[in-house]
């Protein structure tokens, strides 16, 4: 009896197991539709020879047969008669020609986020770190950090206003959103853009429909310059230093303030008591390569600061699930940051 109890007991666990795993399929064919345009080749509805002769590429029919049948099954796909027909969330959420698609962000998962943590048993018996290379990320890494960008501006809006600034340098600045927003509600500020990647200050500059903004491709650490701001802005950048790279890269950034200007930082942090899951995924990613680091706890990131002369240090949650906050900071002591924020 003992031992068709233990039986039964291993069934229903592995059952347990199994189940979580299902969550992983629509995951997997968001992406796939995603990245090969397949949902594009199915709006207003398509046979697989429709599709295909809308797809104007070759794709093997077996695996584009299994696909749209696991999409039926995740309820991703509609199937009347010999017609296939995306859900009607997915006709712009999975595109790759729709504004409000979300896709990049499928992508950034299963082609970095997943197959690191995956990679992680070579890792533990090895000790043996990957290299993160910016160059071949860099845009999906910018576009799925304008999802970020759009619930933390209203309050680096609201941030910078208080602080009475007039220029601002974003240092990693992307895609330029955030310089975008603010050069359409304050034409008068004086905006700058940095990023290490080419192609990404090149996309920034394409979407500058005013051509008021300057972007420069610049590594800060490097970067030549005898200008100072207002402000001083960095978005998910902090896992490109070390712990002690990052003292030195506060510092060069407090070097570039004027007397009463202000840091900005928009960052994950690590052991909040908010969003544990994604931070600790998020520094398992970051072990995993010999070029990114570890996230820094609110204490390290407060002394760090306080270190190279920062005051006034508030740390902002915006993104509770995710363990993001706006770290603002003065150059100086001033008051200028006792102001609440309006939600």
């Amino acid at each position: 009896m003992d031992q068709q109890m233990m039986e039964w007991t291993r069934v229903l666990h592995a059952r347990k197991w199994m189940k979580q795993t299902e969550s992983f399929l629509p995951l997997w064919h968001g992406y796939i539709g995603y990245k090969f345009g397949l949902f594009d080749a199915l709006q207003g509805g398509a046979s697989m020879a429709e599709m295909n002769l809308r797809l104007k590429r070759p794709l093997t029919q077996l695996a584009l047969e299994r696909w749209l049948e696991v999409g039926v099954a995740v309820r991703h796909l509609k199937k009347r008669g010999w017609r296939y027909y995306p859900t009607r969330g997915l006709k712009y959420q999975l595109s790759g020609n729709d504004e409000r698609s979300i896709g990049f962000m499928l992508q950034e998962m299963m082609e970095l986020h997943i197959p690191a943590l995956i990679a992680y048993p070579e890792f533990l018996e090895s000790g043996k770190q990957k290299t993160f290379d910016g160059a071949e990320h860099g845009q999906v890494v910018a576009k799925t950090s304008t999802l970020v960008e759009t619930v933390a501006f209203p309050i680096v809006q609201q941030l910078l206003r208080q602080a009475n600034v007039e220029s601002m340098l974003d240092i990693g600045c992307g895609h330029g959103g955030y310089l975008r927003k603010l050069q359409a509600l304050e034409p008068s500020w004086e905006l700058t853009g940095i990023d290490l990647e080419e192609e990404v200050i090149e996309e920034a500059q394409s979407r500058d429909e005013s051509g008021d903004i300057h972007f420069e491709v610049a590594d800060f650490m490097n970067w030549e310059t005898d200008e100072q701001f207002d402000a001083v802005m960095m978005n998910n950048m902090l896992y490109y230093f070390s712990p002690e790279e990052r003292v030195k890269l506060l510092g060069r950034l407090r070097e570039r303030l004027e007397e009463k200007g202000v840091a900005i930082l928009v960052t994950p942090l690590a052991e909040t008591a908010l969003g544990g899951r994604f931070a600790s995924a998020f520094n398992a990613f970051m072990t995993l390569h010999d070029n990114l680091y570890p996230l820094p706890t609110i204490p390290q990131l407060r002394r760090q600061m306080q270190e190279v002369g920062f005051e006034q240090i508030r740390f902002i949650p915006f993104i509770p699930e995710g363990s993001w906050y706006i770290v603002i900071a003065e150059r100086g002591k001033t008051n200028l940051l006792n102001q609440p924020i309006q939600n």
